[in-house]
């Protein structure tokens, strides 16, 4: 959890009068002034240490009136996490963008709609629309620190309704101002000290129940569907493959599931666990090949992915009742 102190932005300020360098560390709490040009408007922003593994930021821009109706250039930035980490950025007012390399994407948000990223990098250019005062709200926190927080299998769900089951990604949802009004809760100045930490966590936690709530409520039947769409994408990955097959584990980050959750959904669809499927097919298809090809055996248990040929016949044998070498005598 106290990854975040070793934490740093890069950031390219763009929106001065001269283009400026900041290296931004992640701290209890901190503020920083944003580099307008005075003939341009005013702002600043700052960086809660919220603990619990989150880090909260919060940013205001004014703009004077020439200004408006542009997209203005605020910064480029760049950041190495430790591990996996996960962005969620809301508006209270103005509209956002990004010109994103990593991950590749240019999402725009404004109130009603909140911008989600997956990623262990991010790198891109930040813009915004300087037509009316921008305030942004966003959180952050490892994959790991969100696991803690509200458990794997919630954490795999929340990856999977939003639309973020594979990384690096990111993507902009509608998400009703009743529940983002929560996370711009945590901003209040209403308290000081420890007591303004502990609130801001506790509304934190409570956006991120609401969230789920809401998109597990709302694409349960679709989900359900996109579930089932992913086991048989999982199964068509799974018998292209030969040699070594990822890990469980592997296969469950790649599909945004937890490990259980992805094997019982298998389960259910083909009556067999992952690995038991692909082993039952593999001596299946090598059934056929011995029949069919004058391959030899050890290449076909190489490709099988059995670290030995012996392994293989023993295998094949505990399966069919002999031997691959007997089959092929016959």
């Amino acid at each position: 959890m106290d990854k975040y102190k070793h934490l740093t932005y890069s950031l390219n300020w763009l929106i001065g009068q001269e283009e400026g360098s900041q290296t931004i560390e992640a701290d209890d709490i901190r503020s920083y002034p944003i580099p307008i040009a005075p003939d341009v408007g005013v702002g600043c922003f700052e960086i809660h240490q919220l603990g619990l593994g989150m880090l909260m930021f919060h940013g205001v821009s004014r703009f004077n009136s020439d200004s408006a109706g542009m997209m203005v250039p605020l910064s480029e930035y760049h950041v190495d996490y430790p591990e996996e980490y996960i962005t969620i950025m809301t508006q209270r007012s103005g509209r956002s963008c990004h010109h994103e390399q990593v991950p590749k994407c240019e999402p725009s948000w404004e109130p009603g709609y909140d911008y989600f990223r997956r990623t262990s990098t991010a790198h891109g250019k930040a813009f915004l629309d300087a037509s009316q005062t921008n305030e942004m709200i966003s959180v952050e926190f490892s994959s790991s620190a969100l696991i803690q927080l509200i458990g794997e299998s919630a954490t795999a769900q929340l990856y999977q309704s939003i639309g973020l089951a594979h990384s690096p990604c990111a993507i902009v949802r509608p998400v009703p101002l009743e529940i983002t009004s929560v996370l711009q809760a945590a901003t209040s100045l209403a308290l000081v000290g420890q007591a303004r930490k502990v609130y801001a966590q506790a509304k934190v936690l409570e956006y991120l129940g609401f969230l789920l709530a809401h998109f597990s409520t709302k694409g349960n039947n679709l989900d359900l569907k996109k579930c089932r769409d992913s086991i048989y994408d999982l199964r068509a990955y799974l018998v292209s493959l030969e040699g070594k097959l990822p890990t469980l584990q592997e296969l469950a980050q790649l599909y945004g599931m937890s490990a259980r959750q992805l094997n019982e959904e298998f389960n259910k669809e083909f009556g067999q666990s992952i690995y038991s499927y692909v082993t039952n097919y593999r001596l299946d298809q090598s059934h056929v090949a011995l029949i069919q090809s004058d391959a030899p055996m050890k290449v076909i248990a190489n490709a099988l992915g059995y670290s030995h040929v012996n392994h293989y016949i023993t295998a094949f044998k505990n399966k069919f009742g002999y031997s691959p070498g007997s089959l092929r005598k016959n």
